[in-house]
């Protein structure tokens, strides 16, 4: 039940077209996942059944729609179109007996519907049963004087059918403007006078300059400076006189003794003066303008020199042609040092002591001592310091184990566990005292210790849950197989299957183990049956009822939750209007959330499914709900009190206990 979508809203609808009703209806509805998540722009497969006389009647007539929810979740499709499984829709007797529509969805499009809803349209399809009467030869009737007739319209001329008779539309007129002339087809002509408000002195004017006058449209000019001793003039400079346009000019050359001692500088593209001010030049400055003395660069590249802005050589191969001075290379191979285009030497080398052997270097001889001048006669290697420690490779633990083929007495820090390790031919030990890697602790049963398991068969198949081992490998073995009959599957897994006879009691054993140790955990399983009892099939019963009472939910609602026969349509028509119920816990919601024993699909059963539970099933003197709604407020509950039966009205709000059953 955990994968059933819910479906919000349902809405039937007739099309009707004037002149011949469809051989369908329409169907409307939301679509939901599990979470109350409306499915936007997901393609869907909705299965439909037309079910005769009763809600879990006969199905006479079923069909599959494939089709794509809107941008509101919204799924529209039209029954009777949809691709025929079984029965012919034109068929259905829809006026004889009643009718009822079975919806199913699949999200997966692998063909597994869900369950949606039982319905009874009230009037939409008997739109499709009075079409038979509107295709009668003859009329029932039999009165002339109230038939149905037709308006139609050609060109100006309206008529109504069986000589209903006729009229002109002549009225016709079309208004059109010309210039300031409004006229009406068929009519008169107006002249529209140009300035509506007959007023000239409100009229818009445009203002233009036209050098120093100001001229308004339709009106006046102005001058705008008449002044002529106030006009822009310009300075200029030359030799020693400043010159002012249109006007006079002064003779400086009596200042000009060259006596304030200023020097020019030049920066960069900057030239400043002494005690004056700086001007940066922009763009290529080449004060002297003299293309033939500026500035270039040498450059080398291999044997060829080149000059910016010039020509290049190519240098001889000795370019100072001294053969004594040429550049060579050292090289050093065993006990001999070459020089390039010369001579060699060998170094004095006592090969009695170290020896090379490729990138390697070894003593076969004698003892090595550090930090002491002696080593002991019995040490290879005599390390010595009053303030410092020798470090051997740290590793991980990771890192450790990676090493390839290490050989028995290799040593290692594991920085994992903060100890020395070594190898002892089969496995790492640590100094530290333990052997390593240690297993993990076995939990042969995560959810519990000794348990019952229920099913509906004579053997059943229960999924084991050991931990997963960290260290080591794990192992299922059966310790107590009474009848011989229980059977593990994949041992080494700790979600194994196992399986039993019913009314038999095991007991299993999770181990896991490395080279150093082993962990394990048992516990017990007996296997049982569920209660059970007949209504339109086998009801299996869950055997424990919830520790905590809860309400019924949904108190001030209306759900619909009305059937006697089916908690299955209950339970799910509550889901889908309650949801979370604002995040308070219900009990339908318990009961349609509920997995266990290999099973999703519980439900709370109704008032008939309850009434067949009280014999031997349930207790007397407690008060269950059932999942039959009584009113917005108000639901049924039952009460067993070992002399009667009774069906109480109570509040939704009261919270009671509940059993979860299952077909």
């Amino acid at each position: 039940m955990k994968t059933l979508l819910l479906t919000t809203l349902a809405i039937l609808q007739l099309t009707v077209i004037f002149a011949q009703t469809p051989q369908a209806f329409k169907y409307q509805a939301v679509i939901r996942n599990n979470q109350g998540k409306v499915l936007v722009s997901q393609i869907v497969s909705l299965r439909v059944s037309i079910l005769q006389n009763d809600p879990l009647g006969s199905p006479v007539y079923i069909e599959t729609h494939q089709i794509a929810t809107n941008e509101y979740g919204i799924a529209n499709l039209s029954i009777g179109s949809g691709a025929v499984v079984t029965g012919v829709f034109a068929d259905i007797a829809w006026g004889v007996t009643t009718h009822f529509v079975k919806t199913e969805l699949d999200i997966t499009g692998n063909q597994n519907y869900e369950f949606i809803g039982t319905s009874q349209p009230l009037s939409v399809p008997y739109a499709l049963y009075a079409e038979k009467a509107g295709n009668a030869s003859d009329d029932l009737d039999k009165d002339p004087t109230n038939e149905i007739q037709t308006i139609s319209k050609t060109d100006s001329t309206i008529s109504l059918s069986k000589s209903g008779g006729s009229i002109i539309d002549s009225d016709k007129q079309t208004l059109s403007l010309n210039n300031n002339e409004l006229t009406i087809s068929n009519g008169n002509t107006i002249q529209i006078p140009p300035d509506n408000d007959a007023d000239t002195t409100n009229e818009l004017q445009v203002l233009s300059v036209n050098n120093n006058q100001l001229i308004i449209s339709k009106g006046n000019t102005v001058n705008i400076d008449a002044d002529t001793t106030n006009e822009i003039q310009v300075l200029s400079f030359t030799n020693d006189t400043l010159y002012l346009s249109n006007s006079n000019k002064v003779y400086l050359g009596n200042y000009f003794d060259n006596s304030d001692g200023q020097t020019l500088i030049l920066n960069g593209n900057e030239l400043t003066i002494s005690n004056g001010n700086t001007i940066a030049f922009t763009g290529a400055v080449d004060l002297d303008a003299d293309p033939t003395n500026e500035l270039q660069f040498l450059n080398i590249s291999n044997d060829t020199l080149y000059l910016s802005n010039g020509n290049f050589v190519i240098l001889p191969e000795n370019f100072d042609n001294d053969s004594t001075n040429e550049l060579q290379d050292l090289s050093f191979s065993g006990d001999t040092l070459f020089m390039t285009n010369g001579n060699f030497v060998v170094l004095p080398y006592d090969s009695a002591f170290w020896k090379l052997s490729g990138n390697n270097i070894y003593y076969n001889n004698g003892s090595v001592a550090i930090g002491i001048l002696n080593p002991d006669n019995n040490a290879i290697l005599d390390i010595s310091s009053t303030n410092k420690g020798v470090l051997i490779p740290r590793l991980t633990h990771e890192q450790r184990d990676s090493i390839l083929n290490p050989s028995i007495g290799l040593q290692i820090f594991n920085i994992t566990t903060n100890c020395l390790n070594y190898w002892g031919g089969i496995n790492w030990f640590e100094l530290c005292g333990n052997c390593t890697p240690q297993p993990s602790q076995a939990d042969a049963n995560i959810n519990g210790g000794d348990m019952d398991y229920y099913g509906i068969s004579s053997n059943i198949t229960m999924p084991l849950q050991g931990n997963i081992p960290q260290e080591g490998i794990g192992t299922w073995t059966l310790i107590s197989n009474p009848d011989g009959l229980g059977v593990l599957t994949d041992i080494h897994n700790p979600n194994a299957d196992f399986t039993g006879t019913v009314y038999i009691t095991y007991q299993l054993r999770w181990s896991i183990s490395t080279i150093c140790d082993s962990t394990f955990d048992e516990f017990t399983v007996t296997f049982r049956a569920f209660d059970s009892f007949n209504s339109s099939g086998t009801v299996y019963v869950y055997p424990y009822s919830p520790e905590n009472q809860l309400e019924w939910g949904g108190y001030g609602i209306l759900t619909g939750a009305s059937s006697n026969t089916n908690g299955g349509i209950n339970t799910n028509t509550i889901v889908s209007i309650l949801g979370d119920n604002g995040v308070v816990q219900y009990a339908a919601k318990y009961c349609y959330d509920l997995d266990a024993f290999g099973y999703d699909d519980w439900y709370l059963p109704t008032t008939s499914e309850m009434n067949q539970m009280v014999s031997g099933i349930l207790p007397y003197n407690v008060t269950y709900w059932t999942s039959y709604e009584d009113s917005e407020y108000n639901a049924k509950a039952i009460l067993n009190t070992g002399s009667s039966l009774d069906f109480p009205i109570h509040n939704k709000n009261i919270q009671h206990s509940f059993r979860c059953v299952r077909k």
